[in-house]
């Protein structure tokens, strides 16, 4: 028995998910969210700001797990399959 992979069509809620970085910059500062999830403030404004580039638009699925860790969030409300 092999193994079997499929491919799956998502979306990201990138609106929901700077809305979300917002909130918690607005509850913990901009610079201590940033030292926690080990990331540059930069990173942080862009995140809020809903500001991506071509090649990367959503965040890593490192940092994306770290910031729903941290934050105690389920990843699932950030991303809708296709039918």
């Amino acid at each position: 028995m092999g193994i079997e992979y499929r491919w799956v069509d998502w979306t990201f809620f990138s609106a929901l998910w700077s809305e979300t970085i917002q909130a918690a910059v607005e509850k913990v500062g901009k610079s201590d969210l940033a030292e926690l999830l080990e990331v540059n403030e930069k990173t942080i404004d862009n995140w809020a700001m809903g500001r991506w580039t071509d090649a990367f638009r959503w965040p890593s699925m490192f940092n994306f797990l770290k910031v729903v860790n941290l934050l105690d969030l389920d990843p699932r409300k950030f991303f809708e399959l296709a039918e």
